[in-house]
């Protein structure tokens, strides 16, 4: 696999197929600006300016493959199903049939792009071949089917729980719920005529390896960019002025004056430059904040990601809004944070794994960093971990996106894609081979 590269994995048939393909626009733009990976917080549709596709399979695997023996009871269900229909022309109009794609992003739609294995590129993404017909659209949450169920020429079916009710089966389009675990993959075997998962969230993750064969993936980026920066300024916010240690103080009805530190004058490095970076710098730089910007290549206002181990030591604060992928697993090591100066905060608002867990423990337990986290690994983190009790750190259990208008806002996203999706548009935020 080339460097810089990240590899996303699919199956076609009963085997495994891995595509090289570059970080879209830097880790953070995974998040909203290449659409969701990760980060529900992390965010697929268009590739943003200057991504670039690659023709075909790398000759090698990451580290986290697919699943086979998933994917292939996915293969064999689906296959079975289609030999117990009748033929409706399922490839009308869709042009050369093609395997399963991964990636997030805000970025010109029309530049989506599906790749085969075999071949450079299908063409644009585009969908629903049967127009004029009623499609079937599944989703998992009842108050979002409501919200859709006035959608001209769709017949929108809700799960009863995690099962899918005979009408279901027949979709076209799956919706599952917001931050659907692995669980809700499962029902994937079942829909045999599926050709578009349009996600909720920002991330991905659970999703991308076991997207079928001729299936498109999307993201809801976009939808959760806001609460999530929000979230990521009130943590540092509220480490810097030790809020969970006055609250604590509260509890023992202990009245304990001292001085703090500040937000205001610190310098911030934002790993990640999309629409959720963006909108994290948009709320420090009020606070008098000078903001750091990071992505994969470097341009106008922002750091090539290669280069951030040379500026780690001039930086308060380390706000990571990158999605979890190969490249990113694993990105914040026991290296990086040693490069931190003492005192510094980690927050983390992208996907747990993306943090090396031991290595962040050993620097809270010695007093020299301190982090705010609403993701972790393992997640959820379970009673007795030694990062529960480690010092100076504050831990939200994933609420980041969790806010009153995160339904609403997703929900406009999915109805505008249905609505791309029923007229043969070019689909927004698809996880493509451009990057994740």
């Amino acid at each position: 696999m080339t460097a810089g590269s990240v590899g996303l994995h699919g199956s076609v048939g009963t085997l495994d197929r891995g595509v090289d393909w570059p970080l879209v626009d830097g880790l953070g733009d995974g998040l909203e600006d290449v659409g969701a990976w990760g980060v529900d917080g992390f965010a697929c549709g268009g590739v943003s300016e200057g991504c670039t596709v690659n023709d075909g399979c790398s000759a090698e695997k990451s580290a986290q493959p697919a699943s086979s023996a998933a994917a292939a009871v996915i293969a064999a269900a689906r296959a079975e199903r289609r030999r117990a229909r009748p033929v409706r022309g399922r490839d009308s109009g869709r042009g050369e049939r093609c395997g399963n794609i991964a990636v997030h992003g805000t970025g010109p739609i029309a530049d989506s792009r599906r790749v085969r294995p075999d071949r450079p590129s299908c063409g644009p993404v585009r969908s629903c071949k049967q127009k004029g017909m009623t499609r079937v659209v599944l989703v998992g949450n009842p108050q979002v089917a409501a919200g859709l169920a006035d959608l001209p020429g769709h017949r929108v079916v809700a799960m009863d729980g995690e099962k899918v009710p005979e009408p279901g089966r027949s979709a076209s389009v799956l919706v599952p719920p917001f931050l659907a675990g692995p669980a809700a993959t499962r029902v994937l075997g079942e829909l045999p005529d599926l050709e578009l998962i349009q996600l909720m969230s920002a991330g991905a993750e659970h999703w991308v390896s076991l997207v079928p064969d001729g299936v498109t993936l999307c993201t809801a980026s976009g939808a959760h960019g806001g609460a999530t920066a929000e979230w990521a300024v009130g943590a540092l916010l509220a480490v810097l002025r030790e809020f969970p240690q006055f609250a604590a103080r509260q509890a023992e009805q202990r009245w304990d004056q001292h001085a703090t530190d500040e937000l205001g004058g610190k310098r911030v490095l934002v790993l990640g430059a999309g629409d959720l970076g963006r909108q994290v710098r948009a709320r420090l730089e009020p606070f008098g904040v000078q903001v750091t910007m990071a992505a994969r290549r470097a341009r106008d206002g922002v750091l090539a990601i290669a280069d951030v181990p040379a500026v780690l030591g001039e930086h308060d604060a380390v706000i990571v809004m990158v999605p979890l992928t190969p490249a990113t697993t694993g990105l914040v090591d026991a290296t990086f944070l040693a490069a931190m100066p003492d005192g510094a905060v980690l927050v983390n608002a992208a996907r747990g794994a993306v943090v090396d867990t031991a290595a962040l423990t050993s620097e809270l337990s010695a007093g020299r960093l301190r982090a705010a986290l609403d993701v972790t690994d393992p997640e959820p983190l379970p009673a007795g971990h030694p990062l529960w009790s480690a010092p100076g750190v504050f831990i939200t259990p994933h609420v980041a996106g969790s806010v009153p208008g995160s339904t609403r806002r997703a929900l406009a996203v999915v109805r505008a894609q249905l609505e791309r999706f029923a007229a043969g548009e070019p689909l927004a935020n698809v996880v493509t081979s451009a990057g994740y």
